[in-house]
């Protein structure tokens, strides 16, 4: 049995709306693990212009296997 409580709703703010529309927009492109290049592409969009440094592609893979050892991710067939 659930409990009858009230939950106060978030307030909507820009932020909010965008975050929910980002959302959507994910799930309206579904991608294979492994795969999900459209997504990263999406995701590296929006965050580059508000001054995230991001590493993506072989500069990931060669910052892990430096941190790591150089055993990281070497399996993937997808590095080239």
């Amino acid at each position: 049995m659930t409990p009858n409580v009230d939950i106060p709703e978030a307030p909507q703010t820009e932020e909010l709306e965008q975050l929910i529309a980002w959302r959507r927009e994910f799930h309206r492109y579904p991608e294979i693990r492994w795969t999900e290049y459209w997504t990263t592409s999406r995701i590296i969009e929006i965050l580059e212009p508000m001054g995230f440094d991001l590493f993506y592609g072989r500069e990931l893979y060669d910052r892990l296997n430096e941190e790591y050892g150089g055993s990281v991710l070497d399996d993937v067939s997808v590095l080239g």
